[in-house]
């Protein structure tokens, strides 16, 4: 039998944004207390934010996102791993959750089925929350702090 694999190579012609600013940013998150998050798996205080393109040469295109941290792995829930090694360990990662499918997304898993957004008029975006995540009865006080890396991926 014979296969033939059809692709191309494009010239990344896309501004993406973070929150409209730029495609690095912060996502500040309020303070949650400690009765707030305590339970094994309870969340608080989602914060959304979106990442949007413009000026896509590639109309009509399909692009979903991926994240991963951008040091280290994810802890064993597929959270973004706390960070700040300066403070006392507060037994709490931070959870991103995609607003369009309402699903979490885990970091150790396939992110292939999460929303997607068709680019009209060469724009789009996608919005996304992170949340705290207890991996603790009781958590402890401490500064919580993650990186992540997101990449688009046309489809």
């Amino acid at each position: 039998g014979k296969i033939q694999f059809d692709g191309e190579v494009i010239a990344s012609t896309c501004d993406t944004k973070l929150n409209d600013v730029s495609a690095d940013g912060t996502v500040p998150l309020d303070h949650v207390s400690t009765t707030g998050i305590a339970g094994v798996g309870t969340t608080a205080v989602p914060t959304p934010f979106t990442i949007s393109v413009s000026g896509c040469s590639d109309d009509k295109a399909i692009i979903g996102v991926t994240f991963a941290p951008a040091t280290g792995a994810p802890d064993s829930n597929g959270n973004l791993a706390n960070e700040d090694t300066a403070a006392t360990p507060t037994k709490v990662s931070l959870q991103l959750v995609d607003v369009g499918t309402g699903d979490t997304i885990n970091l150790n898993g396939d992110q292939s089925k999460g929303s997607k957004f068709t680019l009209v008029s060469g724009a789009g975006s996608l919005t996304y929350k992170v949340q705290y995540y207890s991996n603790d009865a009781a958590p402890t006080v401490g500064k919580v702090a993650a990186n992540a890396t997101y990449q688009l991926a046309y489809n």
